[in-house]
């Protein structure tokens, strides 16, 4: 199964450079924090995740390719390629003029008509504003037109778990819906999110929701409610006989190495954080079977080894 990784994505950044490309914005103050900083790639972002994926595929004997983007993305990229995956699509700044890290119409133009050839999408998108000035740090701009094309609006709102609450947690359920997805993956832990909105008339499957102590905060009203809508993480097909479907998650941190900070602490040991990626880059790719406890995911007896 190949999967064709976003290297314009937050997450894929802070862990390695990005592919030599006359386009890639400049004009970024480089660091770690909010603001306008550009990534500081660290080798310790992804490594635990891209391990798993390696040793998903030898087990399963179904190799797992992991490649990236070289932008613009084109349809010869994403030829051959079960799930596009984007871990939150970087900000743009107005330390640059033009369109940033920003998909253009044409690379939006290549994905759609990918998904409409069967094509799958994870997104892991990213939190609105905090308290802090408007627009300093919205990681939700440059997803909003890749859920558009499956009807799913992300809006500028900071979820995430009110300390002052009774029994705040930032562990998240993951339902039974689709139970690929929650196979040895009863729940995972996250920073916060944004909100996804499904549009009118737009079927979506529930997998998580925000516990009870998430609150959403809206820069735009500067006010702290209940969220909006409750999803979390959900999946939507898109709307063509045998097309591909949107896996979308509020969060994108949460996959990181633990320990890494940047941009936001790595939590992909905690919970089931890490089964859980490998089950939504699995049912997406379309595999239907995950083993018995305690079984390698071999898609075929082994063959016995001499001792």
């Amino acid at each position: 199964m190949n999967l064709l990784f976003d290297s314009w994505c937050s997450q894929v950044l802070y862990q390695q450079a990005p592919p030599a490309s006359p386009t890639y914005p400049t004009g970024y103050p480089t660091g770690c924090g909010p603001g306008t900083h550009a990534p500081t790639p660290t080798g310790m972002r992804l490594n635990t995740l891209l391990g798993a994926i390696k040793s998903f595929g030898l087990s399963s004997n179904q190799l797992w390719n992991v490649s990236y983007t070289t932008p613009p993305i084109t349809s010869a990229q994403l030829s051959g390629v079960g799930v596009y995956v984007s871990l939150t699509h970087y900000k743009n700044s107005s330390a640059v003029s033009g369109q940033g890290f920003a998909y253009s119409t044409a690379e939006l133009d290549c994905i759609q008509t990918w998904v409409e050839s069967g094509g799958n999408v994870l997104l892991m998108t990213d939190h609105g504003d905090f308290h802090r000035p408007v627009g300093s740090d919205n990681w939700t701009e440059n997803d909003i037109p890749l859920a558009a094309l499956f009807g799913v609006t992300l809006e500028n709102y900071s979820v995430r778990n009110q300390p002052n609450t009774q029994n705040p947690s930032n562990v998240i359920a993951i339902q039974n819906t689709i139970p690929y997805l929650a196979y040895q993956a009863p729940t995972m832990t996250a920073h916060d999110a944004c909100i996804i909105s499904p549009n009118t008339g737009v079927s979506v499957q529930e997998i998580a929701v925000f516990p009870s102590t998430w609150q959403a905060y809206s820069s735009t009203t500067n006010k702290i409610t209940p969220p909006p809508t409750p999803y979390f993480c959900v999946v939507v097909p898109y709307n063509a006989t045998g097309a591909g479907s949107l896996l979308v998650i509020g969060n994108s941190g949460w996959v990181g190495d633990y320990g890494s900070p940047c941009p936001a602490c790595g939590l992909a040991p905690q919970a089931s954080n890490l089964q859980f990626v490998l089950n939504c880059i699995g049912y997406l790719g379309g595999l239907t079977d995950m083993p018995e406890a305690g079984q390698c995911p071999q898609s075929s007896p082994p063959t016995p080894q001499p001792c």
